[in-house]
């Protein structure tokens, strides 16, 4: 089962790097008060990844200490 997730985990890292290497075209992000922000798109991908992963983690981290007590 061990050697599992680690094949598991190198898989999903090659298929993120060979993601990351075809979305390189830079996008323009529009917000409030004119305010501009041109990127590439993996930024954008992988920053909306972590924050989503971050939430996911809290919102388990919660649920685990509520079990607790």
């Amino acid at each position: 089962m061990y050697i599992f997730i680690w094949l598991a985990s190198f898989v999903f890292f090659l298929l993120l790097l060979t993601f990351s290497a075809k979305n390189t075209d830079l996008v323009t992000v529009n917000y409030y008060f004119d305010f501009h922000w041109q990127v590439p798109l993996v930024v954008l991908f992988l920053i909306f990844f972590a924050v989503g992963s971050c939430f996911g983690y809290i919102s388990c981290f919660v649920k685990h200490l509520r079990k607790k007590t």
